[in-house]
């Protein structure tokens, strides 16, 4: 039945062919025009996007003005939007065609001012000066205003006040000591070690540590609080384990930090504490001694 079906839903599109042919050849074309008629004589870039098509980014001057032409789809739901920007860092965006909005129009000239765009339908008895006059967003006929939305508003202040707290998060970045991470391969039987360190930002390369050996790291904890390091830990026989080495919650306190490797799991030394790197072998059953402890490694591996 499923192949009957298919020669049924083939034979249909070929004798709805010509139907289709008719709808696409009946959708008129649409042609947008976009004039620069900022103040003060600025320079406008126009960069206009639809879901299928880019339009290339377009530099005009004072009265300029560019044009692109399109066929709108036959769902209805052709939308162009357009990003202007102009000096001093200012960027607003705009829906430039909505087919809701102006499927009745076939020759459309947005005149772009600072306060917003204006629309502008060709030969419908009024001169330009009418669109200008209606920049308070009531339409005059077919010519209307719009100012820009609030969200570019928003977005424009939320800039501004993060350029003024630049300094601010530059303090607190500075105040972030750095932390000192070491890892050394105390596996028994003298085992090499290959270990290779992550977080969500960094990946730092892959070490290959003789016993005793060590490697050390440096980083600077987020102002967040989520820092998160962790490493896969291998040696012969294809053991591989993994460890969280640095968590922000558990070791934030901590600048210079030592991890022990040994087979049962990691042992954290804190340095400088008065104590001897033995203390942190004994508490190998997960027990902390000050601020030494060892874990276990979990039962999944890499």
């Amino acid at each position: 039945m499923a192949h009957l079906a298919r020669s049924i839903f083939i034979l249909w599109l070929l004798t709805m062919l010509p139907f289709f042919g008719n709808v696409l050849s009946r959708s008129s074309e649409i042609s947008v025009a976009i004039q620069n008629l900022l103040e003060d004589q600025d320079d406008l870039t126009v960069h206009c996007k639809s879901r299928d098509d880019d339009i290339r980014v377009q530099y005009l001057k004072s009265h300029e003005h560019f044009l692109f032409h399109f066929r709108p789809n036959i769902f209805g739901t052709t939308l162009f939007y357009c990003s202007f920007a102009w000096e001093d860092g200012v960027c607003r965006r705009f829906d430039i065609y909505e087919y809701d909005r102006d499927k009745t129009y076939t020759d459309i000239t947005w005149q772009i001012f600072k306060e917003g765009p204006c629309r502008f339908i060709e030969n419908n008895g009024h001169d330009d000066n009418t669109t200008r006059k209606k920049a308070d967003g009531y339409a005059f006929f077919d010519n209307i205003c719009f100012q820009w939305t609030m969200a570019h508003l928003a977005r424009s202040i939320f800039i501004l006040w993060l350029l003024t707290m630049l300094p601010f998060f530059g303090n607190v970045l500075s105040r972030s000591s750095e932390i000192s991470v070491a890892i050394q391969n105390l596996l028994k039987d003298q085992d090499d070690l290959t270990v290779h360190c992550k977080s969500r930002d960094y990946n730092i390369r892959v070490q290959y540590l003789k016993s005793h050996e060590h490697f050390l790291f440096h980083s600077r904890p987020n102002i967040f609080g989520t820092t998160l390091f962790y490493c896969s830990f291998a040696w012969e026989d294809g053991v591989c384990r993994r460890f969280d080495i640095y968590e922000y919650d558990r070791d934030k306190t901590y600048t210079d930090i030592t991890w022990q490797i040994f087979k049962e799991g990691p042992c954290r030394f804190i340095e400088n504490n008065g104590h001897d790197d033995n203390t942190t072998r004994k508490k190998a059953d997960g027990y902390a001694f000050f601020d030494n402890i060892c874990f276990q490694w979990s039962h999944d591996s890499c």
